[in-house]
């Protein structure tokens, strides 16, 4: 008989929350997506704490922090009064917790590869997202592409640094979160996105795992410490 261990629990536990919530938002069932969205990241954010060495690693503890301002992003973006601002700011903060996260191990913005790919690609895409952002909006929304532009670059000269398959992990779910935070804005400013919202969920999902799986980029001994980062 398979028992299954506290981690494993609660990784079925998110993949049931996460699906029930691409679902909620494909049929548009607005009641459902506020029950599954927070509790999807929730769950997440429990998994990766469910280490017993998880609260002593300064990257794992940037990995939280990062996830616990997703939880706040992620409930002020779905109220249906405009909190846009609000939840904008929360993952703005996530977003420098994970730039933290992903210098705890690695120099900061070596190799620059990453760096120039990820801010061509932003200088790309702003100036077209630019007319349709309010004008008390575009200060906030310019910081937050240039913290998501760092995030995204750090996570890829990480992945280059240590030269290791959980980083390259981390990496790409910096990619996708990338990804899908430019449909957000795009789907709200410009044009609307044919179910946007299931797309940018299932981005964020990916990355989030992407980036649980990664850990710390580093080689690990045989008995891990942290079952969520493994």
């Amino acid at each position: 008989m398979t028992v299954l261990t506290t981690p494993a629990l609660i990784s079925l536990c998110f993949a049931v929350s996460a699906a029930v919530t691409v679902a909620a938002h494909a049929r548009r069932h607005q009641p459902l997506v506020y029950v599954f969205k927070p509790l999807s990241t929730a769950l997440l954010l429990l998994l990766v704490a469910s280490g017993p060495s998880c609260l002593s690693s300064p990257y794992s503890l940037a990995i939280l922090a990062g996830l616990g301002f997703s939880l706040l992003g992620d409930v002020f973006l779905m109220l249906p009064s405009n909190r846009f601002s609000s939840g904008l700011f929360s993952f703005l903060v996530a977003h420098a917790c994970y730039v933290y996260a992903f210098t705890t191990d690695s120099p900061f913005a070596s190799p620059r590869a990453p760096w120039v790919v990820s801010f061509a690609i932003g200088c790309a895409f702003l100036p077209v997202l630019w007319p349709g952002v309010p004008a008390r909006l575009r200060p906030p929304v310019a910081v937050y592409m240039v913290l998501l532009l760092v995030m995204t670059s750090q996570a890829g000269s990480r992945a280059i640094h240590l030269g290791t398959s959980p980083a390259a992990l981390a990496s790409l779910g910096a990619a996708l979160f990338l990804l899908s935070d430019a449909l957000l804005p795009w789907n709200r400013f410009r044009r609307p996105v044919p179910a946007a919202q299931p797309r940018v969920h299932c981005d964020c999902v990916r990355t989030d795992v992407a980036g649980r799986v990664g850990g710390n980029g580093r080689p690990q001994p045989e008995r891990h410490p942290c079952p969520a980062f493994t």
